[in-house]
């Protein structure tokens, strides 16, 4: 999990960018302003707090079982998150920037949710790893376990149902504010973008899964039994970003 979570702030920075196109798009120095210094904030403030308690709680399972829970370890990959997550936000929101002032907001809408939906997508496809419910013993001694059953556990809890809630809550207020700026016509627009590069983006990872497996790349356990699982985890967590929008939207300004 660990080397997968830079790609949820490389979608969660883009996408907070594309919230804040109008006040963005114009700014003379993209990183003496306040919407930077609000982006960094989220990541310094709330994000990297949250990751490091989940990966104190779970070593072995954020480093994908190659290392048991202790302090040196902690104390080693706490400092690697930390290096990656801000390089990846500030790599991000230059990125963006660059992006929106050249492509439009469109591009870089597209740009984020492709980091969301490789975090997402790949924890569906690799599930019985990323995903796993057991003990740093019993997955190195190879016991199966269901995907439905990772629900069942602190890890869930922690990274999933905690993380959504303390993170969660400022990324909304952020990403929210910055759509203010836009009419309500608009705001309508941005939504029926995003639902659309959500299918289409989703629609290829999908093909994409049953193209893989059909030629047999991939080992034998991944089959077409997975794409439900990679079709969950991409498409419920991508409703559950974009459905937050429309209680934001006064339908009789938009006639």
């Amino acid at each position: 999990m660990l080397i997968m979570e830079p790609l949820w702030v490389f979608g969660s920075v883009g996408f907070c960018v594309a919230c804040g196109r109008k006040q963005l798009s114009c700014v003379e120095n993209i990183w003496n302003n306040k919407y930077f210094l609000t982006i960094l904030a989220k990541i310094i403030l709330f994000f990297i707090p949250i990751e490091s308690w989940v990966l104190y709680c779970h070593t072995d399972w954020e480093t994908t079982f190659v290392l048991e829970k202790n302090s040196e370890h902690f104390a080693l990959c706490a400092s690697l998150a930390v290096f990656l997550h801000l390089s990846v936000a500030i790599f991000t929101y230059w990125l963006s920037i660059k992006v929106l002032m050249k492509y439009g907001s469109n591009a870089v809408v597209r740009l984020s949710f492709l980091g969301f939906g490789v975090f997402f997508s790949t924890q569906g496809v690799f599930y019985d790893t990323l995903m796993y419910s057991g003990t740093y013993e019993e997955f190195h001694n190879n016991t199966e376990k269901s995907f439905l059953s990772f629900f069942l556990t602190h890890r869930f809890i922690d990274a999933y149902v905690l993380f959504f809630i303390c993170f969660g809550t400022p990324f909304y207020f952020i990403a929210l504010t910055f759509n203010q700026a836009s009419t309500q016509p608009e705001k309508v627009g941005f939504i029926n973008v995003l639902w659309n590069e959500v299918v289409l983006q989703g629609s290829c990872i999908c093909a994409l899964y049953v193209i893989v497996c059909s030629l047999g790349i991939l080992p034998d356990r991944y089959t077409l039994f997975r794409l439900p699982v990679v079709a969950v985890m991409y498409f419920i967590p991508h409703a559950t970003l974009i459905l937050p929008f429309y209680l934001f939207i006064d339908k009789n300004k938009c006639d």
